[in-house]
């Protein structure tokens, strides 16, 4: 560079031939050399079409105002320092522009300013950066340590952070530790379910992947997380449709079928018994068509409770429909001890229920059973032997 505002000729035709705008700025000191403006004193068509500097008739006028402050704090600081170049990104709000400014320091009282137009790759860059930001699923970049780096408006929203709140945090602050440990292991590229805590305390189960992100010669680590809690409430409510009776709250005739095909299984191991029982209440239908479907409700969730409760705890009981239970009870050691249960069954049942102040109901069933494997070695052999027996028995009060 010269003084005097040119660029010699050499380095003029080279930067015009490639149509490189540019401006030579000459740097203003006041008397203690501190820098105090900066004066373009020529620059070329192609500056002045991305930065939108005007030339008046004495000269090119300074550097917008809104800019200037800042572009006299970076040439002061980098005018000590050893880089005598260096390049930031400006938006022009005259022309709607994004530039790429370099800025190369020559003698202390001159720099060159060259300038790409970025506006195209920048717009994208802004467009990708608000759809990441606005993106359904949260997003974290953090360090391989854990440490965040970044957090989207939907993550921030989601944990009840604010961004600058999480920029500070691990990514293990935000993982329930009781249930996950300090030291959770983030599988790469696999979907994994995990229950995350928010600010609040609240917590919420998450599908997530995590990946690796490499910007440059450095690798982050960039985690997908959504929140699945929805989905795993419906997938719990089903399974509950799926093997439990929403009426009385036992098992339905899948889960009994499906626990009682195991027990099998566990007694052809070790030449053990068990027992089916087929129970069916009497006289159940004229309760109904008296009293109508909500007192035979009620009827139905008080008897289970009754049979309930005089069996062991890995014994079960079932509603398989209607009035019809099935009832397994496991690991039998002696038969005889059954009578003692069907006594107990049968006593639990003396006491009428009294289902609202003018009803009340004495209830009775009759109750057929089958034992594996004397009656059978499989479910449909023994739940039919059980509800043969009780038809049997119930046909017998009929006759007294």
């Amino acid at each position: 560079m010269k003084h005097g505002g040119k660029i010699n000729n050499l380095n003029q035709s080279v930067i015009e031939k490639f149509e490189k705008s540019y401006c030579y700025c000459e740097i203003i000191t006041n008397f203690f050399q501190v820098i105090e403006d900066i004066h373009i004193l020529s620059c070329n068509k192609e500056f002045k079409k991305i930065t939108g500097i005007i030339e008046n008739k004495d000269n090119y006028i300074g550097i917008c105002e809104k800019y200037k402050v800042d572009l006299i704090d970076k040439i002061s600081k980098n005018i000590k320092s050893t880089n005598k170049e260096y390049d930031f990104e400006w938006y022009f709000n005259k022309t709607q522009k994004w530039g790429r400014l370099k800025i190369f320091i020559g003698d202390k009282k001159h720099v060159l300013i060259t300038v790409d137009d970025v506006t195209f790759y920048k717009n994208n860059q802004l467009k990708y950066e608000y759809i990441v930001d606005k993106s359904l699923e949260t997003i974290i970049i953090r360090e391989l340590d854990g440490s965040i780096l970044y957090c989207n408006s939907t993550g921030c929203d989601t944990f009840q952070y604010k961004l600058d709140e999480i920029i500070n945090m691990n990514v293990k602050d935000l993982i329930d530790k009781a249930i996950e440990g300090y030291n959770s292991f983030f599988p790469l590229n696999t979907i994994t379910e995990r229950l995350y805590i928010k600010k609040d305390k609240t917590k919420f189960f998450a599908e997530e992947i995590t990946k690796i992100l490499k910007v440059g010669n450095k690798s982050h680590i960039v985690t997908y997380i959504i929140d699945i809690t929805e989905k795993k409430i419906k997938e719990k409510k089903f399974k509950y449709l799926a093997y439990f009776d929403s009426l009385t709250d036992l098992p339905n005739r899948n889960f009994f079928n499906m626990e009682l095909k195991k027990e099998l299984e566990k007694i052809k191991k070790y030449n053990g018994n068990l027992v089916v029982m087929f129970l069916d209440l009497d006289n159940f239908k004229y309760t109904n068509d008296t009293y109508g479907h909500g007192i035979g409700d009620k009827l139905l969730c008080e008897a289970s409770k009754r049979v309930k409760s005089v069996l062991r705890k890995d014994d079960l009981i079932a509603r398989i429909g209607g009035d019809e239970f099935t009832i397994l009870l496991k690991d039998i050691k002696n038969i005889d001890n059954v009578k003692n249960v069907m006594e107990r069954m049968i006593k639990s049942f003396d006491s009428p229920v009294c289902i609202e102040k003018n009803i009340i109901i004495n209830m009775e069933f009759s109750i057929g059973m089958s034992i594996a494997p004397r009656d059978g070695e499989n479910v449909e052999e023994l739940i039919k032997r059980a509800d043969k027996n009780m038809y049997a028995n119930k046909k017998s009060k009929k006759n007294k």
